[in-house]
């Protein structure tokens, strides 16, 4: 899919994914926007660097989601409807007031 959006958007491959008969899709996109100079060899290690923790974070969260407690905790909490608002301020007042 991010072939294809590259491809998209840079307009160099007209094919689609199916169609191409590269070994490795990433590495023929990483050729042609050097060879185009649309991005630096750093650039392009940069975005690699920000997918990769993208993709590292997304399998993070799905295995946290799939454990059988998961449920109740990937529900938003209604803080101020509970309760539970934390107003800092209010704390320290309270407290000095408490230690007067």
């Amino acid at each position: 899919m991010l072939f294809e959006l590259l491809c998209s958007i840079v307009g160099l491959v007209t094919k689609p994914l199916s169609l191409v008969k590269e070994r490795d899709p990433v590495e023929r996109i990483r050729k042609l926007v050097l060879s185009h100079d649309l991005a630096t060899e750093k650039e392009l290690k940069d975005i690699e660097k920000e997918v990769r923790k993208e993709v590292d974070e997304a399998i993070a969260q799905a295995k946290i989601t799939q454990h059988k407690w998961a449920g109740p905790f990937m529900q938003p909490v209604d803080v101020v409807g509970l309760g539970l608002h934390d107003d800092y301020e209010e704390k320290r007042r309270k407290e000095e007031e408490a230690e007067m």
